[in-house]
């Protein structure tokens, strides 16, 4: 809950305007988001009650915040790019992000959203959790892929050679 109220509120209060989103995104990622709220919020619903005394939930609980934290993080950090983007003969500028997370890994924000994901499933620790894990992580890790490409080819020997592309000194 906590993830959604900062992304549909604060994130998008925060964020520079950038390009315009396609209709079919939008639906695609309605029509993902509805029946993975409804699963999760089920599933989260019929888990017992003293799960909360388990210390796979709390664990999910501090696994879950640390990813928050580094996605928010990153989060600022390419706001503050977004802001400095364009030169000024009006022409889209890229810099390259530096700082917390964004030393080791390109996309810093996609590693704290699966973390936080993670944390979640380890907290309820059901199969649509699980899942939803799974799937966030088969949506981000080819865009983080995609996305280090993108800053290699670009930025070619400027770019840091030690850092990856979303799990820290491995991927």
């Amino acid at each position: 809950m906590i993830h959604y109220l900062h992304r549909s509120l604060v994130y998008t209060y925060f964020a520079p305007s950038m390009s315009s989103t396609n209709i079919v995104i939008i639906v695609m990622a309605t029509a993902f988001n509805i029946p993975n709220g409804y699963v999760n919020g089920f599933a989260a619903s019929v888990t017992p009650s003293d799960r909360i005394y388990d210390w796979k939930f709390w664990a999910g609980i501090a696994v879950f915040a640390i990813g928050m934290a580094i996605n928010i993080s990153a989060d600022y950090t390419l706001f503050a790019l977004r802001r400095k983007k364009v030169n000024e003969k009006g022409h889209q500028k890229y810099f390259i992000p530096y700082g917390f997370m964004f030393e080791y890994v390109s996309s810093a924000n996609y590693l704290g959203e699966i973390i936080e994901w993670i944390g979640w499933a380890i907290a309820c620790g059901n199969p649509a959790a699980y899942s939803f894990m799974f799937f966030t992580m088969a949506n981000l890790v080819p865009r983080a892929l995609s996305t280090h490409k993108f800053y290699k080819d670009t930025f070619k020997t400027a770019y840091p050679t030690s850092r990856k592309a979303i799990i820290p000194f491995l991927l």
